[in-house]
């Protein structure tokens, strides 16, 4: 058991990882006197099920004292905006000149971009060197070969992709990727069982957090 002092967004936790502190920080907060126990919170460190014991009062400081730190903000917020707005014109007009019948590759350099030709992969790899690996996966599944992508957003900016080519898997792959979906559906709903096991026995008040 952890017991943590008072923290606010953005602190460090001692005992947490780092890694972790944003998804803690983000339970606790939903966390009020009328439920001051949250569901079990699975990261990529483990378990963890929070217990409000207190609150502390926030302070709202002189309007001086914040103003220049709103304004930085505010500055920020509209450049990003302004950004992905520029990157979701550009990615429209990317794929109307692919349905023109020009290549991806031409396009996107006439925009100012440096297309990257990704080695093939399937669904299932680890796929590191692959910008917003999770979010491109998640959307090609659903393309067709030469469609180009919209704006995608990732955590260190965005990207506008296309699918080249698909290759049906061999009798030996699909066999092995089956095997793998199996597992993984196994390991998922062990964890969904043990969540609700926990949250059954957290609302009977069973255990001691």
């Amino acid at each position: 058991m952890i017991e943590t002092g008072s923290f606010a967004v953005g602190d460090d936790i001692d005992g947490i990882p780092t890694e972790t502190t944003p998804q803690f920080i983000q339970t606790a907060l939903a966390l009020s006197a009328a439920s001051p126990v949250s569901d079990p919170l699975e990261t990529e460190t483990g378990f963890y099920v929070l217990e409000l014991i207190t609150e502390q009062p926030s302070e709202i400081p002189a309007l001086a004292t914040i103003k220049p730190a709103v304004v930085a903000d505010l500055q920020r917020a509209r450049a990003s905006q302004a950004a992905i707005d520029r990157a979701r014109a550009m990615a429209d007009k990317i794929r109307a000149a692919v349905a023109d019948g020009k290549t991806f590759s031409e396009t996107a350099r006439a925009e100012g971009l440096e297309p990257v030709t990704s080695a093939a992969f399937r669904p299932s790899d680890t796929t590191p060197d692959l910008p917003g690996a999770p979010l491109v996966k998640e959307r090609m599944l659903s393309m067709a070969v030469g469609q180009v992508s919209e704006f995608l957003r990732t955590p260190d900016g965005g990207v506008i992709f296309t699918v080249k080519e698909r290759t049906p898997p061999s009798d030996d792959e699909f066999a092995a990727e089956q095997d793998r979906t199996r597992r993984l559906l196994e390991q998922q709903q062990r964890s969904a069982v043990w969540q609700a096991w926990t949250r059954d026995l957290i609302q009977r008040r069973q255990v001691s957090l």
